[in-house]
């Protein structure tokens, strides 16, 4: 029998001395250490046994870190250059089997249960020097098994040398076992390539690997890239190299981006059976996750990786909109989130899954946020393939399904967040009459949401803006008489008549923001004050020209204003005869298509936006009783600002109120910029003899400002209209 060399266990307090940690554990000979060292198939053999032994921490010693680490030596991946080519396959398949071996049932079993042994302070230091040593020999090994498809095959029961889940595994389990492996990692230039070959990878059917394995609710190999892609050193490499124009860059990106589609359609497959099979034959630490929950959480993390490359580089951005990626996204949310999608959730699932699936959702929107230019078109297209794929569905189940109770907050304040971005992308003319074809046609959406009092509205205001948008630009697209758009301030004929679409308005040649349906116009408005401000309007031109507010989308929105304002002035002033006819209504109606059901009024003195500079004043705040200061949302410095401050100067001076005139303005946030559309209307039939008090207004004149303004801090405003 061999020889045993005995030692006492490493638990033992008293056995924590230098020359214990050198010594052959308990139950380890060291014959085996060293038939473990062999690059034999018998040394194989024996090395697999050392790391069934190793498995409890009692049979740990740095000799068997030594027989791990000594067969990813990087020396080992040069061949003798003796060797012919069959001896030097068979070396180097010998020399990769142990490498694996080494690292995946040795080395990532011992650490991932090492750490909870706190009394092992000074073998766990010695560990982490030898480890740290040998590190880029470890990466360099799991980097060659990974890219070179002639290991693909089983050399043990306990790997699946086709699914790189392991390796992938392997890394984070180093990476956990101490801050200083973990920096290192970080900061290798081979665990990155590692990340993105392994999430490329396909099997013989051309489908990314993905599974629920070895790891508690997230696939390795997912949650891997996201450590490269979130915080890593080597972040901003990655992003450079995946958003490249070279030939490997765009290749590895189409790779990339395919692989995230797979992922996201084999979640939407993949059937709770299946998933539960894994879940148990992993042997988590926790048991009874739900296979909805671990669906879910799987996309959480595929979307954490697609967001932190996208939000980093355009290239990558406009890769995956163009792709099926948002399409996928939202058919494997519906699998698992609707009672339509073939999944009968429990009410305990039910309960769980939405506050994480709501966050997917959420994560997914922020990432179609457009920022102006040609990517506003293609992020409109990427949420209506999103709303044909089930997106308006999951808000109609969600809004029905999320109580406004105090353990369901947390979710229904954000699907009402949701429906918030929703809104933002139906000013788009294709993407309004896709909403409206699925929201109105299904039974009472806003009646389902009566479950949660009071916050009806923001559905509401989201089915009227589709409602709005579709109607009016099917009347656009179908060459409908419009509305004159005249900058002419007193354009005699700007009295909301419509005119044939082959006489539309022209545009200024000097600044191309002004438009004049007339030569006429356009010489009295010159003399009046264009000639002032021509110069400064070509920047607003370059802002309406960067989110794509042409004077043909500005056409549909005043449209849709006016369209917008006769319906709620007619509603307020059916309801409130006395406080209209008396000329005490609001001075401005405030058209918030983002935000309010309602449209909020505004006294001068109240409005956050425009605390206007006028010429008229000799510079001072325009106000009926003196100057105010500059507001916290103040929208001064636009060329357009002279002309809303005559707008306002007659409304408060010149009894523009008394005489009917009502401002309204419709507000569009598209990404980081905001379109204001005022307009300035008059009713059609003389003031105080409207019929059955609604009151049909018709556009006199409008201006249209894009301004540069993040996220304001929204308060509901007071709707006291004197």
């Amino acid at each position: 029998m061999p020889r045993r060399v005995w030692e006492r266990s490493p638990l033992d307090p008293t056995s924590m001395s230098t020359r214990s940690l050198a010594l052959d554990s308990i139950w380890v000979s060291s014959s085996l250490l060293e038939s473990a060292k062999l690059l034999t198939p018998s040394g194989v053999d024996s090395l697999q046994r050392l790391c069934k032994l190793t498995t409890r921490v009692q049979n740990y010693s740095l000799n068997v870190l030594e027989v791990f680490l000594h067969h990813t030596r990087p020396e080992l991946l040069d061949l003798p250059t003796e060797l012919d080519s069959i001896q030097a396959s068979i070396l180097l398949r010998l020399r990769a089997h142990a490498a694996l071996i080494s690292v995946c049932e040795g080395l990532t079993p011992l650490l991932a249960d090492f750490e909870d042994i706190p009394r092992q302070a000074g073998l766990k230091q010695a560990t982490i020097k030898k480890i740290l040593r040998n590190l880029d020999g470890i990466l360099l090994w799991l980097q060659h098994i990974l890219l070179n498809t002639d290991y693909k095959v089983s050399w043990s029961p306990s790997i699946d040398i086709d699914n790189p889940s392991q390796i992938c595994r392997a890394i984070m389990v180093l990476a956990n076992y101490h801050p200083t492996l973990d920096q290192a990692i970080n900061s290798s230039d081979i665990a990155p390539r590692i990340a993105i070959a392994a999430f490329n990878l396909q099997d013989s059917n051309g489908k990314p690997f993905a599974s629920f394995k070895l790891h508690i609710q997230v696939c390795p190999i997912v949650r891997l890239l996201l450590q490269f892609a979130r915080h890593s050193p080597q972040r901003e490499e990655l992003i450079e190299t995946l958003g490249g124009y070279t030939e490997p860059s765009k290749m590895l990106r189409a790779q990339l981006v395919e692989a995230a589609v797979g992922r996201a359609e084999f979640v939407a497959r993949a059937d709770r059976l299946s998933i539960a099979l894994e879940l148990r034959a992993a042997k988590q630490r926790f048991t009874g996750t739900a296979p909805v929950l671990a669906a879910i959480f799987y996309l959480d993390d595929l979307q954490d990786v697609v967001s932190h490359l996208c939000t980093r580089d355009p290239v990558i951005l406009e890769a995956f909109l163009r792709s099926r990626y948002p399409t996928a996204l939202i058919r494997a949310l519906e699998r698992w989130m609707s009672r339509h999608g073939g999944n009968n959730l429990s009410d305990e699932d039910e309960c769980a899954l939405w506050l994480p699936g709501l966050s997917v959702l959420r994560k997914g929107l922020e990432l179609l946020k457009s920022n102006g230019g040609a990517q506003r078109v293609r992020h409109a297209r990427a949420v209506r393939k999103m709303v044909e794929a089930g997106l308006a569905s999951l808000f109609m189940e969600g809004i029905s399904n999320v109580k406004r109770t105090e353990h369901h907050a947390r979710e229904c304040q954000l699907l009402m967040s949701l429906i918030s971005e929703l809104e933002m992308h139906s000013v788009h003319p294709g993407l309004s009459q896709k909403l409206k074809s699925i929201m109105t046609g299904s039974p009472g959406p806003v009646d389902s949401f009566r479950p949660s009092p009071g916050n009806e509205g923001y559905w509401e205001i989201l089915v009227e803006n589709a409602t709005s948008f579709s109607d009016q630009s099917l009347k656009f697209n179908a060459n409908y008489q419009l509305i004159t758009l005249c900058d002419n301030m007193n354009c005699p004929a700007q009295r909301g008549a419509v005119i044939p679409t082959s006489r539309q308005s022209r545009s200024c040649s000097g600044c191309h923001v002004v438009l004049y349906c007339s030569p006429a116009c356009q010489k009295i408005d010159w003399e009046e004050q264009h000639r002032l401000e021509c110069r400064s309007a070509r920047a607003g031109f370059r802002d309406a020209t960067a989110v794509e507010c042409s004077h043909r989308l500005r056409q549909l929105y005043t449209m849709v204003t006016l369209h917008r304002a006769n319906l709620i002035y007619g509603r307020w002033e059916a309801n409130a005869r006395e406080f209209y006819n008396t000329g005490h209504g609001p001075i401005l109606m405030m058209m918030d298509l983002r935000r309010w059901a309602n449209a909020p009024a505004y006294t001068f003195q109240t409005y956050p936006y425009h605390r206007l500079v006028s010429p008229m004043i000799g510079g001072g705040f325009i106000n009926a009783t003196g100057v105010l200061k500059q507001g916290p949302n103040s929208t001064i410095g636009h060329h357009g600002d002279g002309r809303v401050g005559k707008i306002w100067q007659e409304h408060i001076s010149q009894g523009g109120r008394a005489k009917g005139l009502r401002i309204v303005e419709g507000l569009y946030r598209i990404g980081d910029k905001v379109v204001f559309h005022m307009l300035k209307l008059r009713p059609s039939t003389p003031f105080g003899q409207t019929r059955n008090y609604r009151s049909d207004y018709e556009l006199v004149a409008s201006v249209t400002r894009t301004v540069h303004s993040p996220e304001p801090p929204y308060e509901q405003p007071s709707k006291q209209g004197t």
